[in-house]
């Protein structure tokens, strides 16, 4: 009976890691289809911006910032959010961004494989994980 029972642990064992990488694989395509809605968002936004001044150029009205600039708002607000979805998805992939040359880099290294930067000093690789790389389900739903 000893056999079996560690036959079933093995085989429990490897179904709930199975399902803990299966489970951040799914978090990441959330988060991939977040940042593709901020850049369709940013898109329109821009264009909103391009219609309201060309508008207004074509029909001779004066053109004053004021009339976007709420807009231009909304789109660093969705960059921002963009962002904070791409460390996410990078974060569950053990991967962080070198702060000075913008390379993609290994959680864990010391150094930046692209251009030496010290990553230990960089905030978007600290080594010292704040959690435990899961996601809160209501900022991928």
């Amino acid at each position: 009976m000893g056999m079996m029972e560690d036959l079933y642990i093995k085989i429990r064992d490897k179904v709930n890691e199975l399902g803990k990488t299966t489970g951040k694989y799914v978090d990441i395509s959330k988060l991939k289809i977040k940042v593709a809605e901020c850049e369709n968002d940013i898109s329109i936004k821009k264009q909103k911006i391009g219609n309201i001044v060309f508008e207004r150029i074509q029909s001779g009205d004066s053109f004053d910032v004021s009339d976007v600039i709420d807009i231009v708002g909304e789109i660093k607000d969705l960059m921002k959010s963009k962002v904070e979805y791409e460390t996410k998805i990078n974060k569950l992939k053990g991967k962080c961004v070198c702060g000075v040359c913008k390379s993609l880099n290994n959680y864990d290294a010391q150094y930046c494989s692209s251009c030496g930067n010290d990553l230990s000093s960089d905030d978007s690789c600290k080594h010292e994980q704040e959690d435990d790389g899961k996601i809160d389900s209501t900022e991928v739903n």
